[in-house]
């Protein structure tokens, strides 16, 4: 007689079956992520480095002389009021925290694909915290994609098509305005991620929403990626940037 394996409920395919597992492969589970933990700390510390100048001034840039992409960050916290928030101090701490919050999460990726108990997806894991990703992405302190690298992580760890779909709905336009780019980067796995949660009796309903999700998502990219100064106010903001940053 043939039994099917009943089908995961899993939003992301990535956690262990809820049968309770032997203490000894238990263990071995927690061995291997204590590796690659360990592993992927020192390949952050490999690369991990205080942001530089150029990624600095991008985080000074504002509205305050037009609309222009990239300008979100720079406006929100030149809205606080005070110089503090645009300082290099403070973009490195910002920065910094957005680094091992993206760390943190990558981690938890890194066990529920361990808790899966397979020897080469665990295999893959620790080859995955000994490479080059580990150590450009923390070469790569304060560039805005990290950001974008943010939500997409956290959106990873949300359950059920509705609540993916609602955060993608905020959380795209904001990045998009932080770096357009971020839609090349980072969209595709937002996708999938949307795809792999729906359900097929309800794909009739979700598909649409899905294809609306895209096509808002890339039309806005194409209208912040031609959202540019004109030739004197993108001289004024050089300027101010230029002073700002100490260059």
């Amino acid at each position: 007689m043939n039994v099917s394996k009943p089908i995961s409920t899993s939003t992301t395919g990535l956690e262990p079956d809820t049968a309770e597992l032997p203490e000894t492969m238990s263990t071995d589970r927690r061995f291997w992520f204590a590796v690659v933990a360990a592993i992927a700390l020192l390949s952050v510390l490999r690369g991990v480095r205080f942001p530089n100048i150029w990624t600095y001034s991008h985080f000074l840039f504002t509205y305050e002389y037009g609309f222009t992409k990239r300008g979100l960050l720079g406006a929100a916290f030149d809205a606080l009021g005070h110089p503090v928030f645009r300082s290099y101090d403070f973009f490195a701490v910002f920065a910094s925290v957005i680094l091992v919050a993206n760390l943190v999460l990558i981690l938890r990726l890194l066990k529920d694909l361990i808790d899966r108990g397979s020897p080469m997806v665990t295999g893959a894991a620790v080859l995955f915290s000994a490479s080059m990703a580990l150590v450009y992405f923390a070469h790569t302190n304060g560039y805005a994609d990290h950001i974008g690298l943010l939500a997409t992580l956290v959106m990873l760890r949300i359950r059920g098509f509705y609540g993916k779909l609602i955060f993608a709905a905020m959380a795209l336009p904001l990045i998009i305005l932080i770096h357009e780019a971020t839609f090349l980067i980072f969209f595709p796995i937002m996708f999938m991620s949307l795809v792999f949660s729906s359900r097929e009796r309800m794909w009739k309903i979700q598909a649409p929403l899905l294809l609306v999700l895209s096509i808002a998502a890339l039309g806005f990219t194409f209208f912040v990626t031609s959202s540019t100064l004109d030739g004197a106010n993108w001289w004024r903001m050089f300027a101010l940037t230029q002073e700002e940053a100490g260059a």
